[in-house]
């Protein structure tokens, strides 16, 4: 079954190539600065979910998972680390409702339900360089489970999990973003 086309996908993307930044970033350097003055939001602003998950790749196959427990006002408050092991060679994401993926140096995407490796199951596969540096800003899941990216000739596709087919499937939504990676 195919999921209903959302409002405003370009903006989405373009909150979930931000966010991959900023937790990149965030990542690399935490400072515990005091937050800025609160303002009211416009009506489109991006909103934060509570708990936010970032993940820590350590070495070539461990992963852990911070959960950053005030990621709209940047405090920094985290709960407790999730040692979620070994087995994740290639890229990890975490996605809506406790899901990760993981995309592999053989180009082979996987998906992790309830951070259970005993249930990750390929979704796709033909992702081959995804898990390089060169396309590390160029891929993204939303808080709504959405994978953006940005291919190589340009276009803006928005991905989803099909749970009937147990596949990711696919559509361009723009082309020309060349530079905005």
């Amino acid at each position: 079954m195919r999921r209903p086309r959302l409002s405003g996908r370009a903006g989405r993307a373009i909150a979930a190539l931000l966010t991959a930044t900023a937790t990149a970033t965030l990542a690399v350097a935490i400072t515990t600065a005091a937050p800025a003055q609160a303002s009211t939001p416009p009506a489109n602003a991006v909103s934060c979910l509570p708990d936010v998950p970032v993940l820590a790749k350590l070495g070539a196959e461990s992963v852990r998972m911070y959960r950053h427990a005030d990621a709209a006002s940047g405090s920094a408050g985290w709960n407790p680390m999730i040692d979620l092991g070994t087995g994740f060679p290639g890229r990890v994401f975490a996605s809506a409702g406790r899901v990760l993926y993981n995309l592999r140096p053989n180009g082979e995407f996987y998906r992790i339900e309830n951070y259970d490796k005993a249930t990750a199951f390929k979704v796709s596969e033909g992702w081959f360089g995804w898990d390089l540096a060169a396309f590390r800003n160029r891929i993204a899941f939303d808080s709504a489970g959405d994978l953006w990216t940005v291919q190589d000739d340009n276009q803006l596709r928005r991905s989803w999990y099909n749970a009937t087919t147990k596949r990711l499937e696919g559509e361009v939504i723009e082309a020309g973003w060349g530079a905005s990676t």
